[in-house]
C-alpha cells in the first residue's frame, strides 16, 4: 500500500473512472497521506469520501450492488472505501494491511456507481 499510487481512495477512483468516466479528483494527485488531506481540505471535502458524495449516490449499504463503492469503518477510525463484489455479498478491500474481501454487512453506507 502506498498513499497516492494503491490505497482505498485510488482504488476506488480507478474504479469509478473506468465505470462512469468521472475521475472524483479532477485529473489531480497525491504523493502521501499529507498531501492528499490537504488538496481534500483544498476542494472542500473533510475526508475522501466527500469526494464521492460530491459526484454519486450515497445509498443504504443493504441498497448497494455489485460495483459500487462501499465506505467501511477504517481500522484508524477513518473511512476506507471498497468495492462490492460479483452477487453484492461481499466487498474488496484495500488499505494498509494489502487486499481482503468482507461481508456488505460490515459497511456503513455506500455510493451508487453505474455507467
Amino acid at each position: 500500500m502506498r498513499y497516492g499510487r494503491h490505497d482505498c481512495c485510488t482504488v476506488a477512483r480507478g474504479w469509478a473512472l473506468a465505470v462512469t468516466g468521472i475521475d472524483v479528483f479532477g485529473g489531480d494527485s497525491y504523493a502521501n497521506l499529507k498531501d492528499g488531506m490537504e488538496k481534500l481540505a483544498a476542494l472542500g471535502h473533510e475526508d475522501h469520501t466527500g469526494l464521492f458524495a460530491a459526484v454519486f449516490r450515497r445509498v443504504p449499504k443493504l441498497r448497494l450492488r455489485e460495483g459500487d463503492i462501499a465506505v467501511l469503518p477504517g481500522g484508524d477510525g477513518t473511512a476506507a472505501l471498497g468495492i462490492v463484489q460479483s452477487g453484492g455479498e461481499t466487498i474488496w478491500c484495500f488499505g494498509p494491511g494489502g487486499a481482503w474481501v468482507c461481508p456488505l454487512t460490515a459497511a456503513e453506507y455506500g455510493f451508487e456507481v453505474r455507467a
